[in-house]
């Protein structure tokens, strides 16, 4: 005879292999997670199995292991179904670099959070992670700069 539902045993919590741990990290790390807070994370028994865990712990936790308030990404991303978005605006030609014709000056804004978060900015001078915001940053080059391009943020690009 095969086993009634009511024979299986209901006192263990799913445990997930080794293996899920780390594929887990390695997503966690294309997302750009640091892999030593995803693995506290991963590891910390107050946060597996046993326990019932919230939006707000998680964000709690990423926010103290960062030692920055991530509430307002964890609310664009989970509680809305908007888009970061990036604006790329051109600098009038008076205010541009004289040393240099070629170039162009173009200011780098956070349209829709207001916290400051690293971004990956593609120039003719090479590629660099800056640190933009609402209040935005000024970058120069040659040719249009291209933001995230490893797509580590969900976004959506405004170029005006």
């Amino acid at each position: 005879m095969g086993t009634s539902l009511t024979q299986i045993r209901t006192d263990r919590a799913y445990k997930p292999s080794p293996t899920f741990k780390s594929r887990s990290l390695n997503v966690n790390r294309q997302a750009g997670i640091s892999p030593p807070i995803a693995s506290q994370f991963v590891n910390d028994p107050s946060f597996t199995y046993d326990n019932l865990v919230t939006t707000d712990d998680v964000e709690q936790f990423f926010s103290k292991q960062s030692h920055i308030d991530l509430k307002p990404l964890f609310n664009l991303c989970l509680r809305t179904t908007d888009k970061l978005e990036i604006h790329i605006n051109r600098v009038p030609e008076k205010e541009q670099n004289q040393n240099n014709k070629s170039e162009r000056s173009y200011k780098i804004t956070l349209a829709n959070l207001d916290m400051v978060l690293p971004l990956q900015i593609i120039t003719s001078n090479g590629t660099q992670r800056m640190m933009v915001d609402k209040k935005g940053i000024i970058v120069r080059s040659a040719t249009l700069p291209v933001v995230d391009n490893d797509i580590d943020y969900l976004t959506k690009i405004v170029m005006e």
